[in-house]
């Protein structure tokens, strides 16, 4: 990934990245036509991660000028994988995303991992700006109210700049994958975001 994104950054290494699949693409189709009105100059620094050359022909067909990132680790991990469930496989995607933000952040670029089926309504540069300016990650929570809501990360929305306590806490995020058994939640963040 990080070779990937390396060969097509030109300017600010900064880059959001998303994973999508043909049946997922509306809703990313749906991200890019926001993008394209709201916010434009995020388009070049978008790259969408598949799991094989079909969807990234067929998103090519769709948006040509989108950067599509075919992930050979996922199929292998996918494919190993063949008897799990959705619930199983949805966490194999929660971890997938986790070791792209890591690599991306531990090459230096501020990373923004977005589900696909994300509007925008503006473009959010300032607000990535502003909270990292306090934070050296950010993560969405949608888990109760208040105080509970940030008790557990939601791996939906993610963004983080490459500073040495973020490298830090994606190490140790990392980490416990293998003691979590494949899914990232975790009760690290003590204050809302």
């Amino acid at each position: 990934m990080v070779r990937h994104v390396d060969g097509v950054t030109t300017t600010t290494r900064f880059r959001m990245i998303s994973f999508c699949n043909q049946a997922y693409w509306p809703f990313a189709h749906g991200m890019l036509q926001s993008m394209q009105v709201n916010a434009p100059t995020l388009v070049p620094f978008w790259t969408i991660m598949v799991a094989d050359e079909d969807t990234k022909k067929f998103i090519h067909k769709n948006a040509p000028n989108i950067d599509v990132f075919v992930d050979v680790d996922l199929q292998t991990l996918v494919s190993d994988a063949e008897d799990a469930d959705l619930g199983e496989l949805k966490k194999l995607l929660s971890w997938r995303r986790m070791h792209a933000l890591y690599g991306l952040v531990n090459a230096d670029y501020t990373t923004v991992f977005l589900e696909p089926d994300v509007v925008f309504t503006k473009n959010p540069l300032q607000l990535f700006h502003d909270m990292l300016l306090d934070a050296d990650i950010v993560a969405s929570s949608d888990f109760g109210f208040g105080h509970a809501a940030v008790s557990r990360v939601n791996t939906k929305v993610l963004f983080a700049k490459p500073s040495d306590e973020a490298k830090k806490l994606l190490d140790v995020w990392q980490r416990a994958e293998v003691r979590a058994g494949a899914f990232p939640i975790l009760t690290l963040f003590a204050a809302p975001l």
